[in-house]
């Protein structure tokens, strides 16, 4: 399964590379474990948390949505619901990983991935390539680390990093939520030309703030296409050019 265009398919993923993964998980603490799955580094337990509570909401999502189909048996697609509910009231942060994972069998991957063929056959979210997901984040890191250490005024700094963080964390977070985080990251940006504007005017002149631009640019244009298309307005996009000339 490759394709990561509904909440269960990214769930079974997630499983899935869990289980594969063998001792590199199962025999670490918990928190460590999941901090590794879901790309939070160690010291951030905030962080893993968030993520982790979007994780154990995955199963209620995929269940409405199952429920919303017609002409479903929404028991028998959702009948490793239990099993699943059941690992993670044994998933103890303070204990091992195995723990957990050791309770999700390969019947429960099957449900969960019956579950990712129906709903990215009837019900498929939004998707971003993979490939073109990573080439993002390369870009995206690139820019913090030249936004960083350049030489520009401190509030173009502060403001270009602040969505730039926003925009690398909604990457890391796709695993889980799904283009959800990106259209939030992308919809701040751009209205940020109206709750920000002498910061958005100052990157519009600056040639930093408008590497800035165009990768804003390219996250809504990844949002337009894709397989189902997000269909972004062009007048939106538009609010991504700059004002001025520099």
């Amino acid at each position: 399964m490759t394709k990561l265009n509904n909440p269960a398919a990214r769930l079974h993923a997630l499983l899935h590379k869990a289980k594969q993964g063998g001792e590199q998980y199962r025999g670490k603490p918990s928190t460590e474990s999941w901090s590794i799955l879901l790309n939070v580094p160690n010291n951030n337990q905030a962080l893993m948390l968030k993520r982790l509570g979007g994780v154990m909401e995955l199963p209620s999502v995929i269940k409405g949505r199952i429920e919303n189909l017609a002409d479903v048996d929404h028991d028998l697609y959702m009948r490793w619901l239990p099993k699943i509910e059941e690992a993670f009231r044994a998933n103890h942060l303070a204990g091992v990983f195995h723990m957990f994972i050791d309770k999700i069998d390969d019947t429960t991957l099957l449900g969960i991935e019956h579950c990712a063929a129906i709903l990215s056959q009837r019900d498929p979210d939004p998707e971003i390539k993979a490939e073109e997901l990573e080439s993002l984040r390369q870009q995206v890191d690139d820019l913090i680390k030249e936004m960083t250490d350049a030489e520009i005024d401190p509030d173009l700094r502060k403001f270009i990093l602040k969505h730039l963080s926003a925009i690398r964390n909604a990457i890391d977070e796709y695993q889980v939520f799904g283009s959800k985080p990106l259209v939030t990251a992308f919809g701040q940006a751009v209205a940020s030309t109206v709750t920000e504007p002498q910061e958005s005017v100052k990157a519009s002149l600056s040639p930093h703030g408008n590497k800035f631009w165009k990768c804003v640019t390219r996250l809504g244009n990844l949002l337009t296409v894709g397989d189902q298309g997000m269909k972004l307005t062009e007048g939106i996009l538009k609010l991504l050019q700059p004002p001025h000339n520099p």
